[in-house]
């Protein structure tokens, strides 16, 4: 279910414990926090509020190095479990003004990385008053935090022009890696990413997926609110190739393109969390045979 909080009731949360944390980018552009009294016990009874906000286009990228919250022990690390009376940590991001959570985590697993929709995310850690009753000490969580522009995405040419573009020329490498908004981690809510590979005239596009995780149902079509990526031999939308999302996967074998362009599209809406996905491409002759340089 879809859970959504003013800020305000997340500044409201913090005051019981003198434990907020407020983090923007003008002040540092990446760092460390910890739960209160890391890496022993912490305390119980506590709301702490963290906010994290950044400047323009940017996003918020939280990598947790360690975490360990008291969970029951008849119980597992399921996040709907982890609410209540439970010792829990969980995330929320900003989507037209309102707060929506993301997920809520405890117990050792460590959680996925986390990145805002837009320019503010906001957590809070909530621990309980049976400490008393423990039988080992609860370290609590260590993250990085790191205001980013290039939306965790580590390959191509970032077009400076648009806020999650990427450009792969087969005259700056003949083959490589390309993945989803964040990976391994939740892809960012409401975000549009494009890939555009563009090879020499005798050259086409292959791509192949080793990961997909998008989330989405049938025809990944927008009536059912999925998430999903699509191709285009085109600048503009190929109606005649199929998205994909959920069990529709790409094929194993990959896909082509017809020419020596070829343009992908992922796109994600305001309610599904997905994990992405992770592809080569390989810029290849019209007999088959790989271009080097």
């Amino acid at each position: 279910m879809l859970r959504l909080f003013t800020k305000n009731d997340i500044t409201d949360w913090s005051r019981a414990f003198r434990c907020d944390v407020d983090l923007n980018s003008d002040h540092n552009r990446s760092g460390a926090i910890t739960s209160p009294n890391y890496p022993n016990q912490y305390p119980p009874n506590i709301r702490c509020a963290y906010r994290f906000r950044s400047r323009g286009s940017e996003r918020v990228q939280l990598t947790f190095t360690d975490f360990d919250l008291h969970v029951q022990p008849d119980q597992d690390d399921s996040s709907h479990l982890c609410r209540g009376e439970f010792d829990h940590f969980s995330a929320y991001v900003d989507l037209d003004g309102r707060m929506s959570e993301i997920d809520t985590f405890c117990g050792s697993e460590i959680p996925p990385q986390l990145m805002s929709s837009r320019n503010f995310l906001a957590a809070e850690l909530v621990t309980h008053s049976r400490h008393g009753q423990l039988k080992r000490t609860y370290r609590g969580f260590r993250l990085i935090y790191k205001f980013t522009d290039d939306f965790g995405i580590t390959t191509g040419r970032k077009d400076p022009k648009h806020a999650c573009s990427f450009y792969y020329g087969s005259s700056d490498a003949s083959n490589g890696t390309f993945h989803s908004p964040n990976y391994p981690g939740y892809y960012p809510r409401k975000t549009e990413c494009h890939y555009t590979f563009d090879g020499a005239p005798n050259q086409k596009v292959r791509l192949t997926f080793t990961y997909f995780d998008v989330e989405g149902f049938g025809q990944c079509d927008n009536e059912s609110q999925s998430d999903f990526i699509e191709f285009s031999n085109y600048r503009t939308m190929d109606r005649k190739l199929p998205r994909y999302c959920g069990s529709r996967k790409p094929p194993e074998k990959g896909v082509e393109s017809e020419n020596d362009y070829y343009h992908v599209i992922f796109s994600s809406n305001s309610i599904f969390d997905g994990t992405g996905f992770f592809g080569f491409y390989q810029f290849i002759n019209k007999e088959g045979e790989q271009s080097f340089f």
